[in-house]
């Protein structure tokens, strides 16, 4: 055990009112649990409120360190005015007075083209015709990331991408940009995929949607970014979003530090990507020309996690079971059974990554016959049972708290 005068100091700076500045404090705190006892200094709160105590600018002696998402030039400045080990996390190049001097830091950076990427496929499987982005205020350098990322992407499929101009300073109170966001809306061709840069905006994108009365997601699919479940799951309908694994940046952020602090000179960086996709009702949507096809597949996203079979969308159609079955071949690539399976599978997958059921309980939320059945096709589908699927995707550290 550290002596008491020996047990580091660490101000970890980062919004708090923001979910995944939340999970990267948490991950400092796995860190801390495991590696620790760390004195740990956090303000709860927005950017504006993130400042340094006061033992970062005494003299007396012990070890001292800073973890921060700097996002002002106050900020900044402040954290270079001392002269303490410091890891920045998620870090941004658009404060180019002291950027240089911010990028000399052991950082921990989110691949933002990785995550753009993720959204253009996403949105791709919806075989829509249009697609459309909406970037951060101020136009943030990882939301330009993410977009030229996602226009690539698009671009190199055979589409075209919408781009929303970002608002002046003037335009970005939300009273008057939603006229504006709800204008450009309505000049788009329809149906039409929408990225939005972060959760905060797709929110903003699915209310100006209600305003211009454009349906969501029939006539506007949206897609965000943190996949921060208080924003996510609180708007009509709910938010799909690309989750990213900040709880990991924050633990190597602090696995970094502990280096720093320890005599550690080197300056290191490490990136992460996107973790997944968490498609909710706001995305929910395939492009199809044919009615039937169409009728077909929103019978199969209410009740594929129930018992049914090709018999039951036959009779939801009020078609032929041999022309519903050739035609749904012809529009989507894929039989009936297929479709009910992947979307039973991408369930089984969130569940086994989200939550702590058994597979019993699983394969019942999933619509199959048994947990045997399920595991079965789990294996003939990933070449990997579902224990080794939830083991190899939990976060290292969870692992080891067990």
């Amino acid at each position: 055990m550290k002596q008491q005068n020996q047990i580091p100091k660490v101000a970890v700076m980062v919004e708090t009112s923001r979910g995944y500045a939340r999970d990267i404090l948490r991950g400092v705190l796995r860190y801390e649990v495991l590696y620790g006892p760390w004195e740990l200094y956090a303000v709860p709160g927005g950017r504006e409120e993130q400042h340094l105590p006061d033992w970062t600018v005494s003299g007396k002696r012990g070890k001292k360190g800073i973890i921060a998402h700097i996002t002002t030039e106050e900020m900044a400045k402040e954290i270079i005015a001392v002269p303490l080990p410091t890891v920045s996390v998620f870090p941004t190049d658009d404060i180019p007075d002291i950027a240089k001097k911010i990028r000399s830091y052991s950082e921990v950076r989110c691949d933002s083209a990785a995550i753009g990427r993720m959204g253009a496929a996403h949105l791709l499987e919806r075989h829509f015709l249009y697609y459309g982005f909406v970037g951060e205020l101020y136009d943030a350098d990882w939301s330009r990331l993410r977009r030229d990322a996602f226009c690539e992407t698009i671009t190199q499929n055979g589409y075209e991408t919408f781009l929303y101009p970002t608002p002046s300073p003037e335009e970005s109170d939300w009273t008057a940009e939603q006229h504006r966001l709800s204008r450009w809306l309505q000049t788009l061709p329809k149906p039409i995929g929408i990225f939005a840069a972060t959760d905060i905006r797709g929110r903003r994108v699915i209310e100006a949607c209600h305003k211009a009365r454009i349906a969501v997601p029939d006539e506007a699919a949206v897609l965000g970014v943190d996949n921060d479940e208080l924003f996510c799951e609180t708007i009509t309908p709910r938010l799909s979003s690309i989750s990213i694994d900040a709880e990991r940046a924050g633990y190597e952020s602090a696995a970094l530090l502990n280096q720093l602090m320890f005599g550690g000179k080197e300056r290191t960086s490490a990136v992460f990507g996107p973790l997944r996709t968490v498609s909710r009702q706001s995305s929910d949507f395939y492009r199809v020309e044919d009615k039937m096809v169409a009728e077909a597949l929103k019978y199969i996203q209410t009740h594929y996690s129930q018992p049914i079979g090709v018999p039951d969308i036959v009779r939801a159609t009020k078609g032929s079971r041999r022309i519903l079955e050739i035609r749904f071949k012809k529009n989507m690539g894929h039989s009936i059974m297929e479709e009910i399976k992947k979307r039973r599978l991408n369930k089984v997958k969130l569940l086994l990554l989200d939550s702590d059921l058994s597979l019993e309980e699983i394969a019942e939320h999933c619509g199959f016959q048994s947990k045997n059945y399920l595991i079965n096709v789990f294996r003939k589908e990933f070449h990997m049972t579902m224990g080794a699927f939830r083991e190899s995707h939990h976060h290292p550290v969870r692992k080891r708290l067990r």
